[in-house]
């Protein structure tokens, strides 16, 4: 499930380069669009249950709290409009998330990293002995085939039950495919 999430966070972030564009064309819809943002990247999160929808909706909450008198210690309000404190609130609140998500888009990938070692590990070691099935279209059951073919060869019996213990599905798929992916592209002459 790690690797929906990831792409979730992934789709998200490529959103922030419109609203940065909105913030420098002074658009009187920035902060309602940052608003937004943070709850649709809370909603699209929801369902994965993961942490980061608290924290979001928590940065949403300081984002309408300046509607009643919150101000953050980083902005300097002293010489600026309430509005444009907004504003520069609001961007103050995106870098939040940003950084926030992207952060988990590192332990994501940290994660992954080691399994998709293992993995390879796996894909040489039977592919080595048998040639592998190229298809020009991974549908899913074509990676649980691959997958399943991994578990049957007894030197790979036990990486293949660690990772089935340790990875979704999902991840597994996920990451079989990348691998696979760059095995057809750079076929081993």
């Amino acid at each position: 499930m790690q690797s929906v999430i990831k792409e979730t966070i992934i789709a998200q972030l490529l959103l922030l380069p419109q609203l940065s564009d909105k913030y420098l064309a002074q658009d009187p819809s920035y902060v309602f669009d940052v608003a937004l943002w943070l709850k649709q990247t809370e909603l699209k999160l929801e369902p994965m249950r993961s942490p980061l929808v608290s924290t979001l909706a928590s940065l949403r909450g300081l984002l309408e709290a300046s509607d009643d008198g919150y101000e953050d210690e980083k902005i300097n309000n002293s010489s600026r409009s309430k509005r444009k404190g907004k504003r520069a609130l609001a961007a103050s609140l995106l870098t939040q998330a940003d950084t926030i998500l992207n952060t988990e888009l590192e332990r994501i990938d940290t994660r992954f990293s080691a399994a998709n070692e293992k993995l390879a590990q796996l894909l040489a070691l039977v592919f080595a002995k048998q040639p592998m099935p190229i298809v020009q279209n991974m549908t899913t059951a074509y990676l649980n085939s691959i997958w399943q073919t991994l578990g049957e060869h007894p030197e790979t019996k036990s990486m293949y039950l660690y990772l089935q213990a340790s990875l979704s599905a999902t991840d597994r798929r996920y990451l079989l495919q990348h691998l696979l992916i760059n095995m057809i592209v750079d076929p081993v002459d």
